[in-house]
Order: structure tokens, then C-alpha cells, then sequence
């Protein structure tokens, strides 16, 4: 299977998991798969608030920084953007606001992405 950011496979590979924080996406990554730029989220953002309340959206403490820098997950000089979380609901929520075919078709993946994610963390929690 061929590994795109169109696919649900694809989509996965850009999901991450940080300690104490839910499974989350970057903008950079987001933007790529909706077919924008990182600062059009960031807009749709501050436009919609009432579609991304706090809890939606984290920002990374240092200590996170340096460890998805190590991680290769995006580059030193990350900017302000890139250095927030997007849950689940977040990444699912652009789809409202970039109305677009691209967006359309891509909030599914997004979704169903997630859903594998959680599924995966249920069947990896040991039962006592």
C-alpha cells in the first residue's frame, strides 16, 4: 500500500503521542494534507474561535520542543505555528472551516486516522 497524506495510512504517520498530551498533529503536516499553507490555519483559527476552544489546540513546552526536535518531527527553527498541538477535534475541525473538495475528502481520513490511533491505544492497555 502506497503511503500518501491522502490515505488513512498515510495520515497516521502523522499523528503523534507526547507523555500526559493526546495523540496530535502539526500544523505543517495539516496544512499539507487540506491543501493550504500553515498560516491560513493559523487564520482560520483566530477567525473561528468558537470552533477551536482551548482544549482543541496545546502549546508544546520546551522540554516537548527539544524532544519532537529530536525526533525529527519538525526542524530547529520551528516557528511560533508549529509549535502547537492539534488534537483530534482540531484536525477534524478545519474541515468547517476550509470548505474546499480537498477539505471534504481529507476530514474523513483525518478522522478515521484518529479512530485508528485511539483503537490502537485501547487494545494496548494491559488488563489487570
Amino acid at each position: 500500500m502506497t503511503f500518501t497524506l491522502e490515505t488513512v495510512s498515510g495520515i497516521r504517520t502523522r499523528i503523534f503521542t507526547l507523555p500526559d498530551r493526546p495523540p496530535f498533529m502539526i500544523a505543517a503536516d495539516l496544512a499539507e494534507i487540506y491543501g493550504t499553507r500553515v498560516d491560513a490555519i493559523t487564520q482560520a483559527i483566530r477567525r473561528n474561535p468558537e470552533r477551536f476552544p482551548e482544549d482543541f489546540i496545546f502549546t508544546f513546552t520546551e522540554a516537548e520542543m527539544d524532544l519532537l526536535k529530536a525526533q525529527n518531527v519538525f526542524s530547529m527553527k520551528a516557528n511560533r505555528a508549529l509549535q502547537r498541538g492539534f488534537t483530534h477535534a482540531a484536525a477534524y475541525g478545519l474541515s468547517a472551516v476550509f470548505k474546499t473538495p480537498v477539505a471534504a475528502r481529507v476530514s474523513v481520513a483525518v478522522h478515521r486516522a484518529f479512530a485508528a490511533v485511539d483503537q490502537r491505544a485501547i487494545r494496548e492497555v494491559p488488563l489487570s
